[in-house]
């Protein structure tokens, strides 16, 4: 008996393999569907009880009849410092999710444009400091335009951040071979840096190597950057030494026949 007969016909084995993968991707598909609705569910039942905090402290904080001392004051300050964090949890927690809910929409994006979008997103916050931005000309992909701009933002604000100490800041955009069938783009700055045996965390939700007082931030951008990357079949990694600056790479492939997946 041969080898074919013993496996069966190699078409009839792909056939197989194909199917086994589509409906494993449908079963992740259906999970993360069922996590994204728990977590919508969860943000309702957590906006409204915040929202009620917030106001009455507010209003006790304005309402002219209040006789409140120093510390109770300095209390009610914390409250409302305390709901806005919250709020702005929850609200990196609703667009994370959105990130596997929304449809994928693929057309040829110029990674340029995408580039220009985040440095004048950035600007007002970077104007008046001393920033040396160095680009090299950047590629067009097949990719959902919305959904990659978001990309380039995060990565863009989080090197304009983590130069803040220096004068100049160096931050750099281009590309690089990484394997023949991937665009790899890199953002690279001289910032403070990081441990890089930390880094696979900095992808994790509300993972941060930096202290908030620090360098302000709730932890989720990076994750949602490597959300949407898996989406596009891409990756997202990074390295870096402690005060010696970090680079950020992220890949996509090549073929425009990419389908999109879900983590």
């Amino acid at each position: 008996m041969s080898d074919t007969d013993t496996l069966g016909n190699p078409a009839d084995l792909v056939g197989r393999l194909e199917a086994r993968i589509e409906r494993l991707r449908q079963a992740v598909r259906g999970a993360n569907q069922e996590i994204d609705a728990l977590t919508f569910s969860m943000v309702h039942d957590l906006r409204t009880p915040l929202l009620h905090i917030d106001g009455f402290a507010h209003l006790l904080q304005s309402s002219p009849g209040a006789v409140l001392d120093r510390e109770s004051r300095d209390h009610l300050q914390r409250i409302i410092a305390a709901t806005r964090n919250m709020s702005e949890l929850i609200g990196a927690l609703v667009e994370y999710s959105r990130v596997n809910s929304v449809e994928l929409v693929r057309t040829e994006v110029d990674l340029e444009d995408l580039l220009d979008d985040a440095l004048e997103l950035v600007r007002p916050w970077t104007d008046g400091r001393n920033i040396q931005w160095r680009r090299t000309r950047l590629p067009q992909v097949y990719a959902d335009e919305n959904l990659l701009r978001q990309v380039f933002l995060n990565l863009v604000s989080n090197a304009a951040k983590y130069t803040q100490p220096r004068d100049p800041a160096v931050i750099e955009i281009g590309t690089r071979e990484e394997q023949a069938r991937e665009v790899t783009v890199f953002v690279r700055d001289n910032g403070v840096g990081f441990d890089p045996k930390y880094a696979s965390r900095l992808f994790s939700p509300f993972q941060r190597l930096h202290s908030a007082d620090t360098f302000r931030g709730i932890g989720m951008g990076l994750a949602k950057v490597r959300r949407i990357l898996a989406r596009h079949c891409g990756r997202v990694w990074a390295q870096a030494e402690v005060g010696e600056g970090a680079t950020f790479l992220f890949s996509l492939p090549k073929d425009v026949g990419a389908k999109d997946v879900d983590e």
